[in-house]
């Protein structure tokens, strides 16, 4: 029923799970990381602790700034009441897909077709995301949060940037540098 609910958001089916199919799907339109689309993902379950609904302000920012960028949700729906929320306001959207949960030992193939690792945790910091994106070597923009202030010490300045909520511009900014736009 959960790949049912993914494929129904995403337009689209068949048996095999989510995951794979958004993998597959990246590579057989012929994405790779000399396109001119910003990928970010966004993996953790939909709950509103994890802050998908600022992943979402963060997007909708970076798009009439007329950057190119995708969203990619990645993680179970284990709030109905917000899983509905976000899918509401993802509904129609081809900059932003929900894949569902990914199994721990497919992670590494996700984050492999991604550009940047968001966090925008509420609340919690040193997410397992965060540090499978260090070592992949990805870029993070991470929302300032108790247990993530300690990543401005630890972390590299170009690997990490703590942002604000309503840091919209910070973003902007990161974004731009990072898809080597000088505007």
């Amino acid at each position: 029923p959960f790949d049912a609910a993914v494929a129904a958001w995403n337009g689209g089916g068949g048996g095999e799970p989510s995951w794979k199919r958004a993998v597959k799907s990246l590579a057989a339109a012929g994405v790779d990381s000399a396109d001119a689309v910003l990928r970010f993902l966004l993996a953790g379950a939909l709950r509103p602790v994890k802050g998908q609904d600022l992943a979402l302000d963060w997007i909708d920012h970076l798009l009439r700034a007329a950057l190119s960028v995708e969203l990619i949700l990645a993680g179970p729906a284990l709030d109905g009441d917000w899983s509905r929320a976000i899918a509401e306001r993802a509904r129609g959207r081809d900059e932003v897909r929900w894949i569902g949960e990914v199994p721990p030992e497919r992670m590494g193939h996700l984050i492999a077709e991604v550009d940047v690792i968001l966090n925008c945790s509420r609340h919690e910091g040193a997410s397992n995301m965060i540090l499978e994106g260090l070592a992949a070597g990805r870029p993070l923009e991470v929302r300032r949060a108790p247990g993530n202030t300690e990543l401005e010490r630890e972390a590299p300045r170009a690997a990490v940037r703590l942002i604000e909520a309503d840091a919209s511009d910070e973003l902007l900014a990161f974004a731009r540098e990072l898809a080597g736009d000088d505007s």
